[in-house]
Formats: structure tokens, sequence, C-alpha cells
């Protein structure tokens, strides 16, 4: 993924790049390259290519939530390139509105609204969005994860590592754990 979304590319070879790699996204079956939707803003490279993709997922995302709002399970593989490509774009109000169109929503979409906080200065919100997303549903580590990130970028790792370093990098020993911590201890 850095490499394609750091490649220095014309925008026309780019979204061939993208086209292509959308394709192979929307039929994986089963889910090995799932992880590219969160990524999707950042393949696009810059903010105009990911809004264009954006308002070409949109009509299908919005039409998900319309379908789960009358009662119907729905579902779209181009939901979550869609908030990425949203979020990448700058279009924070728009992710946040489109967010609130799911009436049951799953928390690897809501992160996107801790995120949308986040860049807008309100930490402390963030936070309690991702706390308010924890369940039997959300995997503590990747919650953690996402929280650990956002602190150490306000510049508060301190409080990153005592609140959530060691859930978000917890392995099957306690060393494995330890060095994913201090990477650069181990060295």
């Amino acid at each position: 993924m850095p490499i394609i979304a750091t490649a220095p590319v014309t925008a026309p070879t780019r979204q061939k790049w993208l086209e292509r790699l959308f394709n192979a996204y929307q039929e994986d079956d089963p889910p090995t390259i799932e992880s590219l939707g969160h990524h999707w803003g950042t393949l696009c490279a810059s903010p105009m290519i990911a809004s264009r993709w954006a308002d070409d997922l949109l009509p299908s995302v919005r039409g998900a939530m319309a379908d789960r709002r009358r009662g119907v399970h729905a579902f779209t593989k181009s939901g979550t390139p869609c908030l990425s490509a949203l979020f990448s774009a700058g279009r924070f109000d728009e992710l946040t509105q489109v967010l609130a169109l799911d009436p049951k929503p799953f928390w690897h979409d809501q992160q996107w609204k801790a995120k949308v906080l986040a860049v807008r200065g309100d930490v402390e919100g963030a936070i309690r969005a991702i706390e308010a997303m924890r369940g039997p549903y959300a995997p503590d580590a990747a919650l953690s994860a996402l929280a650990e990130q956002m602190l150490h970028d306000a510049g508060r790792s301190d409080e990153a590592y005592a609140r959530y370093a060691v859930v978000a990098n917890s392995a099957h020993t306690h060393i494995a754990t330890f060095r994913a911590i201090a990477p650069s201890a181990t060295r």
C-alpha cells in the first residue's frame, strides 16, 4: 500500500491502478485484501482523486443505508473505501452525515467519526467516541491502537502509553508485547 500511495505517476495511471485494485477488492472472496478499503483515500494520493472516488461510491453507500433504515440487511463493499476517500478528500461534514445514516453502525465504520474529531482538534471527543464503540463485537486491540495513535499525534505520548499501549500491542508472549511497544529498545 505505501508503495502504490507514494508512486510518482500521472493521474490517469493512478486512476487505472485504482480501478484494477477496486475490481480486485470487490471480487476478493474470501477476503484477503480487505484492508485496502481502509486505506483507499491514501491510495488515491490526492484529495482531488479521493473526492472523485467518493462521489462515485456514495450512491451505493447511501442506497445500502436506506435499505438498512427500512430493516433490510444491506451491505456494500464500497462502504469502507467511500468513507476513507471522503476522509482523505477532507469532506468531514459529509462523512459524518453518511455515518449518521446507518441505524446499526459497525465499529470499523464509526472509527472514521473519531478520526474526524481528532483531525479537527477534538482529541478528547475522539477518545470518548472510541470508548463508546467498545463492546463484544469491537476488538479492544484495534480500538486501543487507534486511541493510542491519536494521543501520540496530539503529542500526548505518555498518556498514550499509560492508557493504551499494552492492549494495543498485546502479543502472544510478554517479550513480544514489549518489542511491539518499544521497538527501538530491542535493536
